[in-house]
């Protein structure tokens, strides 16, 4: 199955990319159809909204951590219904071996937050308003040497 991404290659014949607010965006004829960004901050989930008799709220250090992960991936520049993929790099334990740390990198990751937690704080971070535009999802948690996001929005159609 080819992805959206090479059927809007094949038609159409200027592919170029740059570098918009730290991002890498790929165009077709002047049109974004990819972002990808590999942010240097540790996966966090999103948190239950807090209910009090005065209201409801987010707790500050969710909203801080929503706020950088917005702010170091940039602004969103595709358009359109979107693909979304995720690839959280929780940091391992200073307590594992070197060899323990070798062995690991790459392999799936269970410790908290959950992955669904994760897919929505980057939703909560990158689409605060209008999160409907993302219709396809793919979400790994795994290894890595240190704590990141790996986040590619890709466009999935005209």
């Amino acid at each position: 199955m080819r992805s959206s991404f090479a059927t809007l290659a094949s038609m159409r014949t200027e592919v170029t990319e740059t570098i918009h607010s730290g991002s890498v965006v790929t165009y077709l004829d002047g049109v974004p159809v990819l972002q990808r960004h590999l942010v240097k901050i540790d996966p966090f989930g999103k948190e239950r909204p807090r209910v009090t008799q005065n209201g409801t709220f987010m707790r500050g250090s969710y909203r801080r951590k929503k706020s950088l992960l917005r702010e170091k991936f940039g602004p969103v520049v595709v358009e359109g219904m979107l693909k979304l993929s995720i690839v959280a790099f929780r940091p391992m334990p200073q307590s594992w071996s070197k060899s323990k740390r070798r062995l690991m990198i790459g392999e799936p990751a269970k410790p908290s937050p959950d992955i669904d937690n994760i897919i929505g704080a980057v939703m909560d971070a990158l689409f605060p308003k209008n999160d409907d535009i993302v219709v396809s999802l793919e979400a790994h948690k795994i290894w890595g040497k240190s704590g990141a996001i790996q986040i590619t929005i890709e466009k999935m159609g005209d």
